[in-house]
């Protein structure tokens, strides 16, 4: 298996603890999700590792069909949980950041892109909190 990962990341390290006899072909810059999914197309590689929204949101951007494509295993691989972090002394980006949560456009921004997600990332959250192997 020829398996697509982002290099210098957490599931570059997962993939290769855990599935040492694949080939990990690395992408590297700034459209490496990118060229991740079209690689897929052209055959170059069998899968490409990563966030599962954030390779949805690549192929809602190339306009592909997602029909074409599928995400893999249902539960996640690993469980690993993501944040914001501003600069701490800047004050004004903290209030741009809390006005547009607590603005109207946030909601239909959320509503938009995130509804879709929150289901999986409960049963996630919930898969992730139960398991006895981590």
């Amino acid at each position: 298996m020829k398996l697509g990962v982002l290099s210098q990341t957490t599931t570059k390290q997962f993939l290769e603890q855990n599935y040492p006899d694949a080939t990990i072909v690395n992408f590297d810059g700034k459209n490496s999700r990118a060229s991740g999914i079209k690689a897929i197309a052209n055959g170059d590689i069998d899968a490409f590792v990563s966030d599962d929204v954030l390779l949805t949101g690549e192929l809602d951007r190339q306009g592909a069909k997602s029909k074409n494509y599928q995400t893999i295993p249902e539960n996640p691989l690993s469980c690993e949980y993501y944040g914001l972090i501003l600069p701490e002394d800047d004050s004004q980006w903290r209030i741009t950041v809390n006005a547009f949560i607590r603005d109207r456009p946030f909601k239909q921004v959320f509503d938009r892109w995130l509804t879709p997600y929150y289901a999986r990332s409960i049963a996630d959250l919930d898969y992730c909190q139960n398991r006895r192997d981590l």
